[in-house]
């Protein structure tokens, strides 16, 4: 018979687990356990609040990335076609060696010089002409993404479109690199590149940007639809509270907003009797709202 308080003793009630035979180390464990999947919560809880705060701090703060995104990239661009984009070095038997470094201006005018002038097209588009088409086109969404939604979203599908050939120049200029670097040639992409693989890619996070300053295309047609609404209902009780009637067609043009209404926005719907229902997208009820 053991004694008491020996080895086999069972542990008293108050030093006992939760069961009553748990261990110390099977306890120490468990809370070991408990306390890793604490810290991982708050961790994960932390990391989700600095994700939001990271989303509405871009929300609020994306004119100024636009901005910084869009004048970034057109310095870039400005130094990467006047900057030397590629050397050539070689040793040929009888001619000597050769030292060729070229901007891509320089490669374009040699091109029209030497009447290769489908090439040179070619270059000057990708290079020099959508570059500065795709500026011209962001500064017109930008400018019209609230007036004209819609017009703006057709204008990004078609700037989405060309932006894709800005690139052209950046894998012809890896292509030949890849090609002339053999025993006799070689061939060093110089900082002109570098200047335009920058634009290229600060263009690419500007045109997303712009893309999510956008208004989502039904309740953009929708908002745009309703101000209208809105607008011919205020001048139609400024009108009443003038003349004491409700205007008809033949006051139409006397009101002031003549010149901003569009015609094409009731089609079926006479004036003065327009009403919020007319100008709801399809497939909208009001308790959808």
């Amino acid at each position: 018979m053991p004694l008491a308080g020996g080895d086999d003793a069972p542990l008293p009630p108050s030093r006992r687990g939760v069961g009553g035979n748990e261990s110390y180390r099977t306890r120490g464990r468990r809370q070991q356990e408990e306390n890793r999947s604490t810290v991982a919560r708050v961790i994960r809880s932390m990391l989700r609040l600095l994700w939001r705060c990271a989303l509405q701090i871009f929300y609020f703060a994306r004119f100024n990335v636009l901005l910084l995104l869009v004048v970034t990239a057109y310095a870039c661009f400005f130094q990467g076609i006047s900057l030397p984009i590629v050397t050539i070095k070689g040793d040929f038997m009888g001619q000597g060696s050769i030292d060729i470094t070229k901007s891509t201006l320089e490669s374009l005018e040699n091109f029209f010089e030497e009447g290769f002038y489908l090439p040179g097209v070619l270059v000057l588009l990708c290079s020099v002409v959508v570059p500065i088409v795709k500026l011209l086109m962001m500064l017109v969404i930008f400018i019209i993404r609230h007036t004209y939604p819609e017009k703006a979203h057709q204008l990004m599908f078609v700037l989405r479109i060309i932006a894709k050939y800005q690139m052209l120049d950046i894998f012809v200029t890896v292509i030949m690199v890849a090609f002339l670097n053999q025993d006799v040639m070689r061939t060093t992409l110089q900082t002109g590149f570098y200047y335009y693989l920058a634009f290229c890619l600060l263009s690419i996070g500007a045109t997303q940007v712009l893309w999510s300053m956008l208004p989502d295309r039904p309740q953009a047609l929708y908002a745009q639809q309703l101000a209208r609404w809105m607008h011919d209902r205020q001048a139609e009780i400024a009108f009443k509270n003038i003349t004491g009637r409700s205007p008809d067609p033949a006051d139409y043009p006397s009101l002031v907003h003549n010149s901003s209404r569009n015609p094409e926005a009731y089609p079926s719907v006479p004036f003065g009797e327009a009403s919020l229902e007319d100008v709801r997208p399809a497939g909208r009820s009001a308790n959808s709202e």
